[in-house]
């Protein structure tokens, strides 16, 4: 098996209203192999994470899923650029999927816990 190691990986997402809020849910599928992943994600220039834990919604499943409410001037022009940089070369992240969406009322996100 062969695996790609990089120090950082971007992302630009075009044609965002910058009236609205949204949301940045990414799956990262080493969480489920360790107990946190050292990557730093950054919305254009905004700090959002840098190590980040087992996300589990029971006992017995974990969830690799992370939800965060993006700035709004990280997207103030309608682009958004996503970052995620290693902090230790202690193996690669793997970024499986990202969604963004209108923020919802009733959305429970992360730092609000």
């Amino acid at each position: 098996m062969n695996c790609i190691r990089i120090k950082k990986l971007k992302v630009q997402i075009d044609n965002l209203d910058p009236q609205k809020e949204y949301v940045l849910t990414v799956t990262y599928q080493n969480i489920l192999l360790s107990k946190h992943v050292n990557i730093c994600l950054y919305a254009g220039e905004e700090f959002i994470h840098d190590c980040i834990e087992r996300n589990c919604k029971s006992d017995r499943k974990l969830d690799p899923c992370y939800s965060y409410l993006l700035p709004q001037n990280s997207y103030a022009e309608g682009t958004l650029e996503l970052t995620w940089r290693s902090i230790h070369s202690l193996g690669p992240c793997t970024v499986c999927e990202l969604w963004i969406r209108e923020k919802e009322n009733n959305l429970l996100l992360i730092d609000e816990k």
